[in-house]
């Protein structure tokens, strides 16, 4: 089986978010990884490496969307603006998804225009037109009602248990097709294989160590989606027995 390229890279530059959101799973994982003595890590990826991953990409031919943050606030990235040119300039799709409280005026404009597009989360708390005046040059999606608990989607150890219970028993037997859109590195090289995947629990290498092409097209990164490819492919993964979400990308 040739896996497909990924859709959407998720190059975590840094690993710092500014909030604490109750339903956020850097805040109720059980290895609590994003913290050391009850404090959030605050660590960078070299500038070099970051570019580096970025002209991987782009030799192996992805020209899709990249995000810079899985977990982490974008917005707290110093160097989100040069990132996004670099990314634009390898003919890639730059997203910046954040919560908003950090996007100044100033970061607004050099952002705009420049950045494909711009999705404020279920954190935001300003309403739409508000952002529509920063980004008049940008594609948005704003979220709103983030401080509803009812509009929190689930995810793995998600602290509505009732609504936990529901979606895993909806999902159980179910294909799974969505590690096939994302090729996730975390800001220490950590491949995941999800959107989930925030403990590193399948050990699927490091971009630090190896490269793009021998991570995502590993034996066994590519068995495990060819696995999950199928009903009731959930069932051979404890992590992913327990998984709520739903196989929004059908087929590779």
């Amino acid at each position: 089986m040739k896996l497909p390229m990924w859709s959407i890279f998720l190059l975590e530059t840094q690993s710092y978010c500014n909030l604490r959101c109750p339903n956020c799973m850097r805040n109720t994982e059980p290895t609590m990884s994003r913290f050391k003595d009850g404090q959030p890590i605050k660590e960078s990826m070299q500038t070099e490496k970051v570019h580096d991953l970025m002209d991987q990409a782009s030799e192996l031919g992805f020209r899709g969307i990249i995000h810079f943050c899985y977990y982490s606030d974008p917005s707290c990235e110093p160097r989100l603006v040069s990132f996004v040119k670099y990314a634009r300039s390898k003919g890639m799709c730059p997203y910046v998804q954040s919560n908003g409280v950090l996007l100044t005026d100033e970061l607004c404009k050099q952002l705009d225009g420049v950045a494909c597009k711009v999705i404020l989360g279920l954190a935001n708390t300003k309403p739409e037109e508000y952002w529509r005046a920063r980004f008049p040059h940008t594609e948005l999606f704003v979220i709103t009602g983030g401080n509803n608990p009812s509009s929190w989607w689930p995810t793995h150890y998600f602290p509505q248990k009732e609504r936990l219970q529901a979606a895993i028993k909806a999902r159980i037997n179910t294909p799974c097709h969505i590690p096939y859109k994302w090729f996730i590195i975390q800001y220490d090289g950590e491949m995941s294989l999800c959107c989930d995947d925030l403990s590193r629990l399948w050990n699927l290498g490091n971009a630090f160590e190896k490269s793009l092409e021998e991570l995502w097209w590993s034996e066994k990164h590519t068995e495990i989606l060819r696995t999950l490819s199928e009903p009731g492919g959930r069932l051979n993964y404890p992590f992913c027995r327990i998984c709520p979400a739903e196989d929004y990308h059908r087929g590779p």
